[in-house]
Order: C-alpha cells, then sequence, then structure tokens
C-alpha cells in the first residue's frame, strides 16, 4: 500500500534523526560528572593540605620534646639500666658479693691460702669458685683442712651444691694441695 502526504511542507512531520542528539546527551553527562569529580578532588586536596600544615605546625612545636625523650631514652639505656642490673645483681642479691668474700676471708685458716676467686650471676642462681693450696698442719691433712673451711663456707651458704676437685703438687719440696671449690646455687641456666 502506497500512502501519500498531502499537506503542505510547512505542516508536514519532519523524522527526527535520533543518532545525533543522544552522543551529545551522553558527552553533556560525562561533562558534568567530570566537573563535579574535579570540583570534589580540588576540595580533597585542599583539605588535606590544610591538615597536612596543621600537622607540620604541631611536629615542629613537638620536635624539643622529641629531642629530650630520645636524649633520657639514650640515657636510660645506656646508664640506668647497667646500673640497675648492677644493684639488683650484687648489691640488693640475696647473697651480696661482699659477705661471700668476707665469709670466705674470716673462715680461711692459717693453713690454707687463696689464689683466685670469682662469682657469677645468673638470674637467681649464681656460682662461688675458690682456688688456693693448703698445706698440712696440726696433724690435719691439708685435704681435712680444705674439707673444714669449705664445710664452714657451706654452712653459711645451706642452699648451696658443693663441689671440689683437688690435686697434689710440689712446690720448693714442699707437697701442696691446690684445690678448686664450687659453690652452685637457685636457678640452673637453660641450656
Amino acid at each position: 500500500m502506497i500512502t501519500v502526504n498531502l499537506l503542505p511542507k510547512e505542516f508536514r512531520v519532519r523524522p527526527q534523526s535520533k543518532t545525533g542528539v543522544l552522543p551529545l546527551k551522553i558527552a553533556a553527562i560525562f561533562g558534568v560528572l567530570f566537573s563535579l569529580l574535579t570540583v570534589y578532588f580540588y576540595w580533597d586536596i585542599l583539605k588535606a593540605n590544610s591538615e597536612l600544615k596543621r600537622i607540620q605546625a604541631q611536629w615542629t612545636s613537638l620536635q624539643p620534646q622529641t629531642a629530650a625523650l630520645q636524649a633520657l631514652e639514650e640515657e636510660v639505656e645506656k646508664k640506668i639500666k647497667p646500673e640497675k642490673f648492677f644493684l639488683e645483681s650484687f648489691v640488693m642479691a640475696q647473697r651480696p658479693l661482699t659477705s661471700l668474700i668476707a665469709w670466705a676471708s674470716e673462715l680461711l685458716p692459717e693453713s690454707i691460702w687463696l689464689t683466685a676467686f670469682e662469682m657469677e650471676r645468673e638470674g637467681e642462681g649464681g656460682h662461688f669458685r675458690l682456688k688456693g693450696l693448703a698445706l698440712p698442719s696440726g696433724g690435719k691433712s691439708s685435704i681435712e683442712a680444705i674439707e673444714i673451711y669449705l664445710h664452714s663456707l657451706k654452712e653459711k651458704m645451706p642452699e648451696s651444691e658443693l663441689s671440689l676437685t683437688t690435686t697434689r703438687q710440689t712446690l720448693e719440696g714442699r707437697e701442696l694441695t691446690q684445690f678448686i671449690a664450687s659453690f652452685e646455687w637457685g636457678a640452673k641456666p637453660k641450656p
């Protein structure tokens, strides 16, 4: 069927092309979105910059305090902690070094002399080692004199364990007994 439009050209409905309007609408929408995002991100950058300036000003005011705190921390690490360790280990310990040395000196008989002594602290435990030489005297052998001396020391430290090693030695024609006594107490070190 054939249709003929008899209306004059001015009154005729013209078909409009849909392809020209749609890309313009999409471009306009993208342009508006781009503009809105640009404004939002610009405002966000301005806000971040003002926050950064505020934090930098605060940091500048805190820097002298930070330097003082670092100096204080260094003093604690290098001076106070070693002093604390020394005080806890030797001065305030259950068995101070001075009393061990005093006992070793007070109880020492005339026929025995000490050549060395050592003390080590390990946590709550410790070791006290004596090295010395003994001569026989007064009807007692040198080993008996050493045992009497060490047992009198052990009475001052009842919870300690005593181990003794002796060897014979001749010095300038005299027979001496060399001994190493070790007192151990407290917690054993973990291997």
